[in-house]
């Protein structure tokens, strides 16, 4: 089943599932303006990360009640993790929904690369999600965890 080009979750997870463009308005109008403030705290699991992705961890983790988010791993490749400059925000369901529209609303300001939520594929200037292939598990298909990828430099704090 699909949904506005996206596959839709796995059974046990389509009870709550809401297309991801559907919450965008919401969730911004739902938090109030001082709710968004980033600030650089040197946490365990930022070690590795650039500045500018570990304050938007800090925020993230801050606004939404959020502890469980990842950033840098070794390697090589195509992932941005290697060079610290992407988050994994452990999120599943309507609160991972949440999380991801709030990142789109925020995108220029957070100077973001692009997201990876629930199988789909966003960057600044696509109008929704571009379905992607069936990677083999929940993870791989980002239906546990927000993918946020940054490009090099910072960007500015919404709302500050």
């Amino acid at each position: 089943m699909t949904t506005a080009g996206l596959t839709a979750p796995p059974a046990s997870a389509r009870s709550s599932w809401v297309p991801p463009s559907v919450r965008l308005a919401e969730t911004v109008a739902n938090h109030p303006q001082s709710a968004f403030e980033c600030r650089l705290i040197d946490t365990p699991g930022s070690r590795g990360l650039r500045n500018w992705p570990s304050a938007v961890r800090s925020r993230i983790a801050a606004q939404f009640g959020l502890t469980d988010i990842g950033g840098y791993r070794p390697g090589e490749g195509r992932s941005d993790h290697h060079s610290g400059r992407a988050l994994d925000i452990m999120v599943r369901g309507d609160a991972g929904t949440e999380v991801a529209e709030w990142v789109r609303a925020h995108a220029g300001e957070l100077n973001v690369k692009y997201v990876i939520w629930q199988q789909g594929y966003w960057q600044p200037g696509m109008n929704g999600y571009r379905p992607m292939k069936d990677r083999g598990s929940e993870t791989a298909n980002h239906w546990d965890h927000v993918h946020v990828s940054f490009y090099r430099g910072s960007g500015t704090c919404p709302f500050r």
